[in-house]
């Protein structure tokens, strides 16, 4: 974990392997997000979501790079036309967080999402980054510290299971 240059041949070699499962792309993609290469992330997750359109997930996914490419207007234009078309319940209140988040109305955005969803995502290590960066988008810091809590604690909990599993204990 957080060694770009050792992860990023093992990501080409996936999509090198694998080219057509969507979800590739995304994991392909964290290797220049942290490298603060957001181009090449959008290049990525633009793939991903061109290959698994119907991924509620992949939209909201496509959305991100894009305000992080300072494309702001065409992220919220996305993510108003994703709503409109297809969007799942949980999709739009992950989408239409952002999105209040961006224009600025930050009471809108605090509104957005349920108790359900909360839960829901609370579960997720991906869903629990996710939520941090937007409850840091309308400054809610003790929010947004807690959600990047239970991300990094479900990612030891899991980085430990996979070493111990690794090792047969």
């Amino acid at each position: 974990m957080g060694r770009p240059t050792v992860a990023k041949p093992l990501a080409k070699k996936l999509i090198d392997i694998d080219p057509l499962t969507p979800i590739n792309y995304f994991a392909a993609g964290t290797v220049p997000l942290m490298e603060g290469r957001f181009d090449l992330v959008f290049e990525l997750w633009s793939k991903w979501y061109e290959l698994g359109p119907d991924s509620p997930i992949s939209a909201l996914w496509y959305a991100w790079p894009l305000v992080w490419n300072n494309k702001v207007s065409e992220a919220i234009g996305f993510i108003d036309e994703t709503i409109e078309q297809r969007a799942s319940a949980v999709e739009i209140e992950l989408m239409s967080f952002l999105r209040y988040a961006l224009k600025g109305e930050r009471s809108k955005a605090l509104e957005t999402l349920t108790e359900q969803t909360r839960e829901m995502v609370w579960d997720d290590p991906d869903g629990a980054w996710i939520i941090a960066d937007f409850y840091a988008l309308v400054n809610e810091r003790e929010q947004s510290l807690d959600w990047l809590e239970r991300m990094v604690d479900w990612w030891t909990w899991r980085g430990c299971w996979t070493c111990c599993s690794s090792r047969g204990e």
